[in-house]
């Protein structure tokens, strides 16, 4: 890039305090006020805040296409590995989106390279979605399967027991209609 600007050779805190007051809506000329007796000029924070709006501006549009491709080649409800390549594929659309159009905002030129890394971060997204799915399936099964094997163990145990008054037909009629299956 370059030299670091004067803001960026702030300390850690007064750089924090400056994206804080942004980010809670104060003007220039407010934040200026916060930071009197810090030797910073009006131009150099002017420019360091409009950077860091316009960065904010393309970091929330790329999340934004991020979440778009997402929902477009993902399921609604992302899981974990899910999440992680939505992570990746921000992290290539930001990086696209800075690189494509430099400094003064002209015609975007895009790397191959990173392209390939979006192309492949999509493809991610959409395997992680579908494993993401078939485990839910088979979990979900499995927990199914659990409690249909403990509900038939439980109304075998009720049918042993001669002082519930139940007849073999009603036991028969309970199963079927909880288990869908016969003795």
């Amino acid at each position: 890039m370059g030299r670091p600007s004067t803001i960026d050779r702030l300390p850690a805190e007064l750089r924090e305090k400056i994206g804080r007051l942004r980010d809670a809506g104060h003007t220039l000329d407010e934040i200026m006020q916060a930071l009197e007796g810090v030797a910073v000029s009006r131009s150099a924070m002017g420019r360091h805040l409009k950077a860091r709006d316009a960065l904010g501006e393309r970091l929330q549009a790329s999340r934004q296409i991020a979440e778009s491709l997402t929902a477009r080649f993902g399921t609604a409800q992302p899981g974990r590995m899910q999440n992680l390549n939505i992570e990746l594929l921000h992290s290539a659309i930001m990086k696209l989106w800075l690189n494509a159009g430099g400094q003064d905002g002209g015609e975007p030129h895009f790397d191959p390279k990173d392209l390939m890394m979006l192309a492949s971060a999509l493809a991610n997204t959409a395997r992680a979605s579908k494993t993401d799915a078939e485990y839910r399936e088979q979990m979900e099964s499995l927990v199914r399967q659990k409690l249909e094997e403990e509900m038939a163990q439980k109304l075998d145990a009720v049918a042993q027991d001669k002082s519930q008054g139940l007849s073999p037909h009603t036991i028969q009629a309970i199963r079927q209609r909880l288990l869908g299956t016969e003795t």
